[in-house]
């Protein structure tokens, strides 16, 4: 596992100031039926389920920050699955900041420059070591808007969202950045 950083305190104050995925969805303005129905139509492989529940257990848990503002479509789409993903996993816990909370500790982590693309997810061990970072969306739905763009491409995201294929590479991906940083 990676040492700690510096950001431990830091994490532990963004993570205890987040919102559970529920709270967040309650006070959110837009998309809030999307994110419940992505909530509610993500199914979590038990493959992946067993993967992480290993994780946890090595781990001391899983403490998950993700930014995230109603407004964004990849939030929409990708902080359900996140979220889904983790309740799955006992001693693991997600909560959800605005982009403007704790947003140094977000270019730290993971942000590039003055701002930073969202959802940005964080998943750190219990003692809030970071592990692993995943940014906005799947490579493949950036394939996607790059070669049919921007308009036609979100429709397309749409249906292979509801499909459940972009949500796998969610996890997929999400699993792998873990593993890549020696989490597994």
């Amino acid at each position: 596992m990676r040492e700690c950083t510096g950001i431990s305190r830091q994490a532990q104050a963004a993570f205890d100031d987040g919102s559970p995925f529920a709270e967040f969805v309650g006070r959110s303005r837009l998309n809030v039926r999307l994110m419940q129905q992505n909530y509610r139509d993500t199914v979590v492989p038990e493959t992946f389920v067993s993967r992480l529940c290993q994780a946890a257990d090595k781990a001391g848990g899983l403490r998950v920050l993700v930014w995230a503002e109603d407004w964004c479509p990849d939030t929409a789409e990708n902080l359900p699955v996140v979220a889904r993903m983790f309740s799955e996993v006992p001693g693991a816990e997600v909560r959800v900041l605005r982009k403007d909370q704790h947003s140094e500790l977000a270019r730290a982590l993971g942000g590039a420059g003055s701002s930073f693309r969202i959802p940005l997810v964080v998943v750190f061990d219990g003692s809030f070591c970071r592990h692993a970072v995943w940014v906005e969306r799947p490579r493949a739905a950036h394939e996607v808007m790059a070669a049919e763009g921007k308009e036609r491409g979100r429709r397309t995201l749409r249906k292979l969202y509801r499909s459940g294929d972009m949500r796998l590479e969610v996890m997929k991906e999400i699993t792998a950045t873990m593993e890549e940083q020696g989490f597994f």
